[in-house]
């Protein structure tokens, strides 16, 4: 599969097979975000977005069902086949077993099911966790990935989710905590009957802050990424003036501290103590959490010429960027 790294790239990919017809089967993680990713295309485009989950059907009500009309079999029109423009999304598809993938045979490569036609304007999107350690996964029968067009693994980046948390309001202590321990965004392989970190677990957790101590991370994010933040979160939410008073041995705390500090107007102060306190990758996650926390102050910074920045920002920008 093509690798796509990103929601802004994904989406961007996502536009053109709307534009071009191209029928896209995405693959990643659960918890990611990428049916969101999908709708908010949807209304970027100002289209119609119909979400199916083809496991929750019966047979009967994914492919219709047989009636007899003058001696001949007649299939009925199952309902949630559309007969307007519109982005047909079926969402998590590896949990459907072969036989309620059998519709997407015909559907996918000529716009009808059992003689029903779909318009041509209809573009069609799956997406699921494809890796067969993935919980509950079905194999994708051949003919059907042989339909679609494209296929791409998605994984989002911590920047990406940094961002999209800053405009949706989530915790800032969190979004600080995700862009010093990138490893935690989410779980490539999540385990069965246990929590784990995803961005939808992310957010979820700091809904659940409205209502209860930090302590509960452990049964939203799972226990090993609960853990880190349950120790980091005091120092997430240490105030500039005590921040510049911190001695900080350890790597670990220097790049919570960059990442918190980040959320606060970059005097000299600030960037003095970045860069005679702080080791390169720490100063490295300041600026670029900065970047998102503050874009204008990084904006100005840039255009001071400020050398103790211009070693680092052309990768920062990639990376925020992207």
């Amino acid at each position: 599969m093509y690798l796509i790294e990103g929601g802004k790239r994904l989406k961007e990919c996502l536009r053109t097979c709307v534009k071009e017809n191209i029928p896209i089967l995405i693959s990643g993680a659960s918890g990611i975000g990428k049916s969101e990713i999908v709708q908010q295309v949807a209304e970027e485009l100002n289209l119609p977005y119909h979400e199916i989950r083809l496991y929750l059907m019966e047979p009967g009500e994914a492919k219709g069902l047989p009636d007899i009309v003058d001696l001949r079999t007649i299939w009925t029109r199952p309902d949630w086949l559309p007969e307007e423009e519109c982005i047909l999304m079926f969402d998590d598809i590896h949990l459907a077993t072969e036989q309620l993938q059998s519709p997407l045979f015909e559907l996918l490569l000529c716009n009808r099911l059992h003689g029903h036609p779909v318009p041509d304007s209809v573009r069609f999107i799956a997406a699921g966790n494809l890796s067969m350690h993935a919980a509950g996964a079905n194999e994708i029968l051949a003919p059907v990935m042989d339909r679609f067009k494209l296929a791409v693994h998605f994984r989002p980046t911590p920047e990406d989710f940094a961002k999209y948390a800053r405009d949706q309001g989530i915790e800032p202590k969190i979004i600080s905590f995700i862009l010093s321990h990138p490893d935690y965004l989410f779980t490539e392989e999540p385990p069965t009957s246990r929590k784990f970190p995803s961005p939808r677990s992310w957010f979820a957790l700091s809904g659940n802050l409205k209502h209860f101590p930090i302590e509960i991370a452990v049964g939203v994010v799972g226990e090993e990424a609960g853990a880190k933040i349950i120790d980091a979160w005091d120092l997430l939410g240490v105030g500039v003036k005590e921040l510049l008073k911190k001695k900080l041995e350890s790597i670990k705390d220097q790049v919570v501290v960059s990442a918190t500090l980040a959320r606060y107007k970059p005097t000299e102060e600030v960037l003095d103590f970045v860069h005679s306190k702080l080791e390169l990758d720490a100063q490295f996650c300041y600026y670029k959490s900065l970047a998102i926390f503050r874009r204008e102050d990084f904006k100005k910074l840039l255009m001071k010429q400020d050398p103790r920045l211009l070693e680092l920002a052309d990768e920062i920008i990639r990376q925020v960027e992207e």
